[in-house]
């Protein structure tokens, strides 16, 4: 098949194609002339740049009014090249796309940067029995890789109320007493999830819980082993006794009436535990509510010693602005304060207990 070279274009030969308009300023009125094929021959009514193909017979030549034959072979030569060049990048372009395309999605996102994505930290989507399935496809770690990107499964204790027996029965065993490396590496992962989930919930108000989010250890625990109730402990022991079912739909800790929990979920030394106590005394107090019960509660919630001191000054702060009102400021102050314990005390449940019970 024979090509016209001409301008940078190149069309297949076809039989009695139009000649393309030949108007110029010079003869503006000019008629076009059919373009014929005889024989692979194309004449196109004197184009200089038409010039016999490499390897054409002359009998096949492109009859060119004017011009040189070797700079037309030139020219075909690269376009000749440069298409096939072209065809060939798109090619491969394209057999890419579709390789790529045809791969599993699951594997293209758990891979980033060359790191497989440590998906069992996503929070986002809770955990069920049907979704925990193992590592997805594409991530190759290994059990002990899996516990050096995950401190919480690395830190679990064994304590008595992790349940640790039920918790591999439910989820799989992760620990070097399962001799099947895959099956050891998949437990290792649904575990991950599960305790990854139970960090990431939010304090038993719906608030955030700071740094207890990412401290790498289950709070909760007691020294005796006991896991008490409205902790990450708390929520733990009841996965491993009724399954993930357990797992507050809400996004948040449990709600408990175990004065020695924060709201964040941690436990209480016995003299947080105290200054906690006194501030629910002093909250059923008017005026002592507003001036003390302040300083005494944010002790009580403190996890550092830092944290008791700003938590007493802070509660000084506010007890020295209600002070500082004088005779009409008390007076209000006693009033508000009687209004909100009544309020309190009539949203509260009976079975509460009563202050150091």
């Amino acid at each position: 098949m024979a090509l016209n070279v001409n301008g940078g274009g190149a069309v297949p030969l076809l039989p009695d194609l139009p000649t393309p308009p030949s108007g110029t300023a010079e003869n503006p009125g000019a008629q076009p002339s059919p373009l014929k094929s005889t024989g692979g021959v194309l004449n196109y009514g004197g184009a200089a740049a038409n010039a016999p193909l490499l390897g054409e017979a002359s009998g096949n030549a492109l009859q060119a009014g004017s011009g040189q034959q070797s700079g037309g072979i030139l020219q075909g030569l690269m376009m000749f090249i440069g298409l096939q060049a072209l065809m060939q990048a798109l090619f491969q372009s394209a057999g890419s796309q579709q390789a790529q395309s045809a791969q599993d999605p699951s594997q293209l996102m758990a891979q980033e940067g060359g790191q497989v994505q440590r998906s069992e930290q996503d929070t986002s989507i809770r955990p069920t029995e049907e979704n925990l399935t193992g590592r997805p496809p594409g991530d190759n770690r290994s059990a002990e890789q899996i516990l050096e990107d995950n401190p919480v499964l690395k830190n679990l204790g064994n304590q008595k109320d992790i349940k640790q027996p039920q918790l591999k029965e439910r989820f799989g065993d992760w620990t070097a007493n399962n001799p099947d490396p895959k099956s050891r590496a998949d437990a290792a992962y649904n575990m991950s999830r599960v305790l990854n989930s139970v960090k990431g919930l939010n304090d038993r108000d719906g608030g955030d819980r700071g740094d207890v989010h990412t401290n790498g250890k289950i709070e909760g625990i007691t020294k005796s082993g006991d896991a008490r109730h409205g902790t990450e402990a708390g929520v733990l022991k009841d996965i491993a006794e009724k399954g993930l079912s357990a797992l507050p739909a809400d996004g948040n800790l449990p709600q408990t009436k175990d004065t020695h929990v924060r709201k964040d979920g941690t436990n209480k030394d016995n003299f947080q535990w105290g200054m906690g106590e006194m501030g629910r005394i002093f909250s059923n107090i008017p005026i002592l509510k507003s001036v003390l019960a302040p300083m005494f509660n944010n002790i009580g919630e403190a996890r550092t010693l830092g944290d008791v001191f700003t938590g007493g000054l802070k509660g000084l702060a506010e007890g020295a602005m209600s002070a500082a009102r004088g005779p009409v400021g008390w007076a209000v102050t006693a009033a508000t304060d009687t209004v909100s314990i009544a309020l309190e005390k009539g949203g509260k449940d009976k079975k509460d207990p009563p202050p150091f019970a």
